[in-house]
């Protein structure tokens, strides 16, 4: 496995519990779950695989190459995967969010709240990155995520297009 960059259409979970979260929530996004040789299977992580019929194999020469916290055990890698607002659920809107450690607290702080619909305007920080997916805590599995190039495309989504001069002001 290598690195993550952006461009990939892979990233990668780094942690158990995050990796668990992603097993149980979309199985079939998960392509290999990595296990350092270290890691105690507390959680029951490679029946979990076996059970799904994911691919895992014990390899600590990955965590070194990619693994960022020396005290993870646990990579999951996964495609990544586009996924659309629920016009019927309640929904945040972020405008521009660089923090990778902040968006993915925000995450987990929305899924705590019920609320699995989030907007982001971009320019923003990648959602797909690592960082990312591990400060959520697994949330990100929960989450649908929809990226809108600016405040103006998506106000013309979900306000309808009457509206689409007075959110073109205010952005």
């Amino acid at each position: 496995m290598k690195a993550y960059k952006k461009e990939y259409d892979f990233t990668y979970t780094s942690g158990a519990f995050a990796t668990i979260e992603m097993l149980l929530a979309k199985p079939w996004i998960a392509e290999k779950i990595y296990i350092h040789s270290n890691f105690v299977d507390k959680y029951g992580l490679v029946q979990l695989c076996k059970d799904l019929n994911v691919d895992y194999e014990y390899n600590d020469t990955v965590f070194r190459r990619v693994n960022q916290k020396e005290n993870s055990y646990v990579l999951g890698k996964f495609l990544k995967y586009l996924s659309k607002l629920d016009d019927e659920l309640p929904h945040i809107v972020l405008v521009n969010p660089t923090d990778m450690g902040n968006l993915g607290t925000i995450i987990r702080t929305l899924v705590g709240f019920d609320i699995i619909n989030l907007a982001i305007i971009t320019p923003a920080t990648d959602i797909w990155n690592p960082k990312v997916v591990r400060a959520s805590m697994g949330a990100f599995f929960q989450m649908k995520i929809e990226l809108f190039s600016s405040f103006a495309g998506y106000c013309q989504r979900f306000l309808g297009i009457t509206y689409i001069l007075l959110c073109w002001m205010v952005s």
